[in-house]
């Protein structure tokens, strides 16, 4: 089965959450909630985390990861050898999108590699 999984840009702090995806009921603001580390001794802790994220940061785990083993996600910038690209998610499929157009597919493997995201944080 795949993993679900999103990640987004915290609103209080410039920094990435995964986790799952809800909204606030009251303003149906975006909240990734999601389980952190105990700094103590490195397990997690039963009581999950709430965080509002930017709406324009999240994107959803691809089920891939590079070969530095890092998920890739929707909104993160790829380079595949000399071509680099956006993974965007497109008529069911996970696409990489560059300015010499939408390559259909996404098959990470030895050269696939994570250089940034469009949210300008990593």
């Amino acid at each position: 089965m795949r993993k679900i999984l999103f990640r987004g840009k915290r609103i209080d702090e410039n920094k990435f959450v995964e986790g799952l995806l809800l909204y606030d009921s009251s303003d149906n603001a975006p909240v990734i909630v999601c389980k952190e580390a105990n700094w103590v001794d490195n397990t997690e802790w039963d009581i999950p985390r709430f965080y509002f994220v930017e709406p324009d940061s999240i994107g959803q785990y691809t089920g891939m990861n590079d070969m530095n083993d890092t998920p890739i996600f929707e909104g993160d910038i790829i380079r595949i050898k000399r071509f680099e690209g956006t993974v965007e998610f497109l008529d069911g499929e996970f696409i990489i999108r560059s300015r010499k157009g939408d390559y259909r597919g996404l098959y990470p493997g030895q050269y696939c590699e994570i250089i940034g995201n469009q949210a300008g944080v990593y």
